[in-house]
């Protein structure tokens, strides 16, 4: 990934014209651009008039999905962005990947306080938030909406790589995958702003503890990894 910086209302023709010219100039031989500008987006390639941009969102058309040239006109809210350009490189050896990646998924869980400091919380500590936002009278805000949106895709998509890399795993990582489905479902369904708080909780709650019995398992393995 090389990184292209950082920039804000401040930043000038110049500099925007540079940037964008690296951009398409990337686009051009195939590699992949992506900005955050408070949401990560893909761009997908550029018209005459600007960048087009994948949206996250399911059925919201925000963040915009068009970038104008030197301008930024769609960024009404503030520009405050970066940019990057993601580059093929030699591949990692597939198991040493898997494994690392198992063991990054345990330490955030079982260490939060590596990964994040007050008034955030990462793994165990984000569970503990959220169910203290909800019971302060926040589960109807739109910062709820957010994290169960964003919480349930991390999950589901958590399932689909164990069934993708279920083969050199040495247990049953298509059981460990539909677990993960499950729990973003319970998160999605955590995502209702009419939702009162207490069945939130209880989502909430069911979710965590599956979550924690999945880390078990996958703390039970990592021995066996290379």
């Amino acid at each position: 990934m090389t990184p292209l910086g950082f920039f804000a209302e401040s930043s000038t023709p110049e500099e925007r014209s540079a940037v964008e010219a690296r951009m398409r100039e990337a686009l051009d031989r195939g590699a992949p651009c992506f900005l955050v500008n408070m949401e990560y987006q893909l761009i997908t390639g550029y018209d005459e008039t600007g960048f087009l941009t994948a949206q996250p969102w399911p059925q919201l058309d925000f963040p915009p999905a068009h970038l104008t040239f030197g301008t930024w006109s769609e960024l009404t809210g503030g520009i405050h962005m970066d940019f990057n350009i993601v580059d093929a490189a030699p591949p990692a050896d597939r198991a040493a990947a898997v494994a690392a990646s198992l063991r990054y998924a345990a330490d955030l869980w079982r260490q939060p306080e590596r990964h994040s400091g007050p008034p955030y919380g990462a793994g165990a500590r984000a569970y503990d938030n959220w169910e203290a936002a909800v019971r302060a009278g926040h589960g109807g805000s739109h910062g709820n909406w957010w994290t169960a949106t964003v919480w349930s895709e991390c999950r589901t998509m958590a399932g689909q790589y164990l069934a993708e890399v279920a083969p050199i795993l040495p247990l049953d990582a298509e059981a460990l995958a539909e677990e993960y489905a499950a729990i973003g479902e319970l998160l999605q369904r955590a995502a209702d702003k009419e939702l009162p708080a207490e069945p939130k909780l209880t989502l909430l709650t069911e979710a965590r503890g599956r979550e924690a019995a999945c880390i078990d398992r996958i703390e039970a393995l990592l021995p066996r990894l290379r």
